[in-house]
């Protein structure tokens, strides 16, 4: 029994030490699993925060520019009403200074003519 005793020990070492091993085996496998889902779910949970993250950058730069947008169509739209106003203003003033110009014409006309139909009679009678 001695012989066999001392193999039925050395089968149950081995056996343990074999079940040991192969607990490790698994312990680390199940360790290196776990591992990569946890750095899985990190990486995916910080590309989530850095689209969103991004996504709110891009709607802040779109209502900038937005805002932007109609402060220059807002200054546009005064420029082109202050450029019509002043071509208006233009317009008129010129207008102004032609009618005079024309009224004065027609001040010296009429005083030809005046002058001309005073001079008339007498140079009429002195021929006559």
């Amino acid at each position: 029994m001695n012989y066999f005793g001392s193999l039925l020990l050395a089968m149950e070492t081995g056996l343990a030490v074999g079940l040991i091993v192969a607990a490790l085996v698994v312990g680390a496998a199940v360790a290196v699993f776990a591992t990569r889902f946890i750095l899985n779910k990190r990486a995916k949970k910080k590309s989530e925060q850095k689209l969103d993250e991004t996504s709110k950058r891009v709607e802040e730069m779109l209502s900038e520019a937005r805002a932007q947008s109609k402060q220059l169509k807002k200054e546009a739209i005064l420029e082109a009403k202050e450029q019509e106003l002043k071509r208006r203003n233009d317009f008129e003033q010129e207008m102004k200074e032609k009618r005079a110009e024309q009224q004065r014409t027609e001040a010296r006309l009429s005083k030809r003519r005046n002058s001309t139909k005073r001079t008339s009679p007498s140079t009429h009678r002195r021929k006559i």
